[in-house]
Formats: C-alpha cells, structure tokens, sequence
C-alpha cells in the first residue's frame, strides 16, 4: 500500500509541475481554442454537473441527477462547456451568474489530465487547487481515476478508482489518503457490465443505439448461461412474452423427451421453466422501452418483437457472435440450436429459427413442428 502511495503521490506532482500555470494565462488559451458551447442547469451538486469522468458518483450516489443540456445560452445556467470541435476542453461552474470553480481538460492519447481552479482560486495569478487524472485502454474504457487535492506546494490528499473488466461485470477499487496524518481507506464495488451502456453516447445523441440495446442484451444472456448448472442441455430457448419480456431458459435430457420428434422435446412449455430475463433490473428495462419508443413513427414500438426487424437482427447478431466466440459450445460442451418461441407455433416462427440455426442443428425441431404443427 505504501508503493502505491509514493506512486500516486509522486504522480500528481509530476502533473502539478508540468501544469503550474496561472488561471489567467489557462483560461485565454482555452477560451481561443474553443469552437463551440454548450450550457447545463441542474446537477450543481456533481464536480462537473452534466458531464461526468469518473462514473463512481454516478453509480454510488442514489439521488445523482446531471441536470438538462442546452447547445445555446440559457438564463440561469449553472455550467458553461467549451468544446474544441468534438473535444470538451474547459468546464466553468456558476453561482447566480458567478463563476466559482473552472476546470481546463488536455486531452492525451490514453489519458486525460484535468486541472481545476475552485472558487479562492479564480484570481489572476492564483495555481491549481485540484488534479485529476483519468486512463483508459485501448477500447476507451476508464481504468484508473487519480484526484489530487493541492496545499501550498504539494499534494495534501488524494483519491485512486481502480476499474477493473471481465464479460459480465467491472468492479470499482477506491483508496483514498491523507497525506498530513497518513491515514488511508480501501473499498470495493461491484457492478453489472450493462450500467456502463455508451453513457457518452446517450450524452451526445439522446438517443439509445442498436449498439448499445445489444450490448446490454448480451452481457446479460452471458451472465445468465454462466449461472445455469447444465448437466445434459440439448437446446436454448429465448422465450419472447411480449414488447417487455425476453427471457431465455436450457432444456435438459431426461425420461420424457427421448423421442426426437416430440413435443414433450421441443415445445418450450414442457420445458423445466427455469427461464430468467434478459432484462435484468430497471435500468436495463428503461433502455429498452427508450429505444423502442424512438421507433414510434416506423411503426415499430407497437409490433410484436417477432415483427420487430430491428430487434430481430439485434437477436440474430447476439446469437451468432456467441456461437462464433464458442460461448455456448463451452458451456453444454457441445453445439446446440437456439430456439425462438413467442407460443404462436406459425411460419414466421419455423423460417426465424431456421435462420438463426444450422439446419442439421435444428433438424428435430423443424421436423416435429412442420409434422405436428402444421397439421393441426
């Protein structure tokens, strides 16, 4: 723990020297970089009010609000963003049309240094108050957050946020230390992967992408397949109830369904129902119906999800890429088909999973749905 102390410490002053600049000298740089503006109300209680870089607060707080953008001047606007093209490059947070705190962004290839001048220091000659750091990888992903506190010459406190990823998950490593009395605190956060959902994105667009419908939809189907205990599965089933509803479940061999054309094998409703959402928590549900709501005028939110083309080669997507990547392989130790059932036993239904499927794959399902089902 001490390493890693001296490590951040050293860190933040190497940042602190190189960026020692007066706010005035900073401020008439950035502001004749800057190539647009954008204004925000609401959400004074956050560093950067609308923005965010760190997503702890966003993640932690249960009452966090980012308050509303505007892309022009608005009367009352509690923050001003100056944008150099694409790039945010300075934030200034106002009180009653007072500017308290200003933050000047360089952006890096992989990192992003954030040099802050809160409110005592917004005079012309005053230095830096605040540093903050952020890393990320090669996908764009945060993998460490450093805050720094200035006192005088050095730094008095800091913050480190350690981001860590697996498929499903990513866990939050916070450590906090007071340089003057020496004492620090560890803790540890878990969260599902599907929170993370192009929050950039949403900010820019307002709008939810196909990507990101995926993303959360995939994330989520592996998680549940690595919680199934499969002994002998022979097939999934993803079982779409209606709009809101999409759950997936395994069938697993027993005394009942041996016959390779029956229904007891293939009718999902003789299944085990063991079925679990793909829409897990509210979040998830909330993105979903946003998205869906953005295709009101094609008509396509009040379709079924069988109807819904957009869903469906989000779903065909999915389900390929999983077996591509051998996913599901490695977890019945074998290839098995993935079966689409809205309980409406039509064409639509049979040409669907004859898409999704290898035909020697499926080759059971589809002769004991075009030998019973049709010709009932």
């Amino acid at each position: 723990m001490l390493t890693q102390v001296n490590e951040n410490l050293e860190l933040l002053n190497e940042i602190r020297k190189n960026y020692d600049c007066d706010f005035t000298s900073q401020y008439n740089e950035f502001v004749n970089r800057t190539t647009r503006n954008e204004y925000s109300k609401g959400g004074v209680n956050n560093t950067f009010g609308y923005y965010s870089f760190d997503l702890f607060d966003e993640l932690i707080i249960t009452n966090y609000r980012k308050g509303k953008i505007y892309n022009h001047e608005i009367s009352g606007f509690d923050y001003k963003y100056s944008f150099q093209e694409s790039k945010l490059i300075m934030i200034e947070q106002f009180d009653n049309a007072v500017r308290v705190n200003s933050y000047f962004l360089h952006h890096l290839k992989s990192k992003k240094y954030i040099i802050g001048y809160l409110s005592m220091n917004l005079r012309t000659n005053s230095k830096p108050s605040v540093l903050m750091l952020c890393i990320y990888d090669d996908k764009d992903r945060l993998m460490k957050f450093l805050y720094g506190g200035i006192s005088g010459d050095r730094i008095s406190n800091y913050e480190e946020r350690l981001y860590q990823y697996s498929k499903t998950e990513f866990m939050i490593q916070e450590y906090s230390y007071h340089y003057w009395s020496g004492v620090s605190h560890v803790r540890d956060f878990t969260f599902p992967l599907s929170v993370l959902d192009d929050k950039a994105e949403q900010q820019v667009t307002k709008k939810i992408s196909n990507k990101m419908i995926k993303r959360v939809l995939k994330d989520n189907w592996i998680s549940i397949m690595q919680s199934w205990n499969i002994k002998s599965g022979y097939a999934i089933s993803v079982i779409l109830h209606n709009r809101m509803t999409i759950e997936i479940d395994y069938a697993e061999e027993d005394e009942s369904n041996q016959a390779p054309y029956s229904e007891q094998r293939w009718d999902y409703t003789y299944w085990n129902q063991n079925s679990k959402s793909l829409l897990q928590n509210e979040y998830d549900k909330k993105v979903f119906e946003a998205w869906l709501e953005q295709h009101e005028e094609s008509n396509l939110s009040n379709q079924s999800l069988t109807e819904n083309t957009k869903f469906l080669s989000i779903l065909s997507s999915i389900i390929k890429e999983l077996k591509e990547e051998s996913f599901i392989k490695t977890c019945f130790k074998k290839e098995v088909p993935v079966i689409v059932t809205n309980f409406d036993h039509d064409d639509s239904i049979l040409k669907l999973n004859l898409k999704l499927n290898n035909r020697k794959l499926i080759e059971g399902y589809s002769k004991w749905f075009e030998q019973n089902i049709k010709s009932i």
